[in-house]
């Protein structure tokens, strides 16, 4: 607290692109779902089990 008191103008010591912080962490995550959403859409896009004459 001390430190803080004293240095005002140093932030809130929040890390936003650090991979453990906010930004980096959610840039990770949108990563990862974004993957196995696309990888899902893509898988079907090629018909295999979708029924045939529909979109």
């Amino acid at each position: 607290m001390a430190y803080v008191e004293a240095n005002p103008g140093s932030g809130s010591g929040t890390p936003y692109l650090d991979a453990t912080g906010i930004l980096g962490s959610t840039i990770i995550a949108g990563a990862i779902f974004g993957g196995m959403a696309g990888a899902l859409f893509w898988k079907g896009k090629q018909g295999k089990y979708a029924a045939q004459g529909r979109g």
